[in-house]
């Protein structure tokens, strides 16, 4: 489906894809379009634009030139494909001398399948800032805001998604030049092998 984009705070933009394997494609897809109101009174927003922007919370305070965030989530048994697109994610392209710091957490959903969440940002061995935004982004690091961001995933799009369609990847990118945000998407994209 087509991009989502949207911008956070500290003028981070983000970009977001949504593939689905099989099912009833257009069941999750009408999940994202639909329009939230806002408890603060602000401006209506989709579902889709809501999740990347948890996703993007993250990298409020950080100095990155980009992060790449993840969460995906199948039928039944399928943990080991979950697991094989957070391995696929973890190889995103980074300047030379530093790293695609990446850590992945997986939940499994009652009897109906299970979810992961992957998160990862491109880290500089040699810049101590790199450690802080670490400690911002890290996904073992800051559990509580993790369980609840996967909690907004849950009772929002997942519950009904997965009724229709055996597994989705719903991915996330963020950088604060948006065309990097856009490229940085789709390496995403075609690191786990999917036509969008």
């Amino acid at each position: 489906m087509d991009a989502m984009r949207g911008r956070n705070m500290n003028n981070y933009t983000f970009r977001t894809e949504v593939l689905i394997f099989g099912g009833a494609p257009d069941a999750t897809s009408d999940l994202l379009k639909m329009m939230l109101n806002r408890k603060d009174g602000g401006p209506s927003m989709s579902l889709g634009n809501l999740l990347g922007n948890q996703l993007a919370i993250p990298f409020d305070n950080t100095a990155t030139p980009f992060g790449c965030s993840m969460v995906c989530w199948c039928q039944g048994d399928g943990q080991k494909t979950l697991l094989d697109m957070c391995l696929r994610l973890s190889r995103m392209g980074v300047p030379l001398g530093h790293e695609f710091k990446c850590e992945w957490m997986g939940w499994r959903l009652s009897d109906k399948g299970h979810l992961m969440h992957d998160c990862g940002f491109d880290f500089d061995p040699d810049d101590d800032a790199s450690s802080s935004d670490y400690n911002a982004a890290s996904i073992t690091m800051n559990q509580e805001r993790v369980e609840e961001m996967v909690g907004i995933f849950r009772r929002f799009l997942v519950h009904e998604s997965i009724k229709y369609d055996p597994s989705v990847a719903f991915i996330c990118a963020v950088s604060k030049d948006a065309d990097y945000a856009d490229e940085k998407v789709r390496e995403a994209v075609k690191l786990l092998n999917l036509e969008v």
